[in-house]
């Protein structure tokens, strides 16, 4: 009877530590780990910048830290076990733009926000003086490699160049296109917040001689434009006993020649040749006056 007892007894103690140990394995199975980093979110500086992050867990939970950008690296190992912290180095921005990481401890994480870096422009000339022909030139910008510019004309129907935009240092082009007016006109192109001044020249005219007296008889005879390259103009006469034989219309110093026909009045007569805008005296003499070259 005894030896019954007994071997209930002992079924009841084995029973019972089963169910403890049935027990502790659920509870440890149920059991999950949580995370939370502070701060939740870091605005990081242009520049290389440590900072400390810290780990709330419970004490028997172990960590290790991640990131997702390679500019987010950890100085030391990022692991621990319950409440810690660890450190994370933030690399420079070399751009001009917001960038953003994360680092993470399983799937909890925070969110690394770091400013972009401080672009500052030069130009290598700020004014430059052109002919009115037609030219090209190019301006030296200096800027750090990541940094962003857009260039900008404010005459874009005669300057215009070449690049409108770009990213770190470079050259820019730019063309200048033909100018036929006689007043200087001003362009300018705007790169990074720096402006480059160009200043046009505007056609000027001079004539040589400015006036000729030739004989009653008629004959030939010219005279010189000086003006720059490419800069155009006109030779017009009214007088119907002018005519002009060459440079009718032209392009920089040339000769315009004319012809005169024969004056069959003793009074003397005058005619204008207009030219560039100037005005060229042409005196014959009449029948009875003598013949002056």
């Amino acid at each position: 009877m005894k030896t019954q007892e007994n071997g209930f007894f002992s079924y009841g103690l084995l029973c019972v530590f089963l169910m403890a140990m049935l027990f502790a394995a659920s509870e440890a199975f149920s059991k999950t780990c949580t995370y939370s980093l502070a701060p939740a979110n870091l605005k990081a500086k242009s520049q290389l910048e440590y900072y400390s992050i810290r780990v709330k867990t419970s004490p028997d939970c172990s960590w290790t830290a991640g990131s997702n950008r390679d500019w987010v690296t950890f100085p030391a190992p990022p692991t621990g076990t319950g409440q810690g912290s660890f450190k994370i180095e933030v690399a420079a921005n070399p751009t001009d733009m917001k960038r953003v990481a994360h680092v993470f401890i399983g799937a909890k994480g925070m969110t690394i926000t770091q400013e972009p870096m401080s672009c500052s422009y030069q130009i290598s000339q700020t004014q430059v003086t052109v002919a009115p022909a037609p030219s090209s030139g190019q301006v030296q910008v200096q800027t750090a490699s990541g940094c962003r510019w857009m260039a900008a004309s404010s005459a874009p129907a005669w300057l215009t160049p070449a690049y409108t935009s770009g990213r770190g240092p470079g050259t820019i082009q730019y063309h200048v296109g033909r100018y036929a007016g006689t007043s200087d006109r001003t362009g300018r192109i705007t790169v990074g917040g720096k402006t480059l001044v160009v200043r046009q020249k505007g056609c000027s005219y001079s004539l040589s001689p400015a006036q000729r007296q030739i004989s009653s008889n008629g004959g030939t005879a010219d005279f010189q434009i000086m003006t720059q390259p490419s800069c155009p103009w006109m030779a017009t006469c009214t007088a119907d006993w002018i005519t002009i034989t060459k440079g009718d219309s032209s392009q920089g110093n040339t000769l315009v020649m004319f012809s005169a026909s024969t004056n069959t009045s003793n009074q003397q007569r005058s005619a204008t040749i207009r030219a560039a805008g100037k005005n060229f005296k042409v005196i014959q003499n009449g029948l009875s006056a003598a013949s002056v070259q």
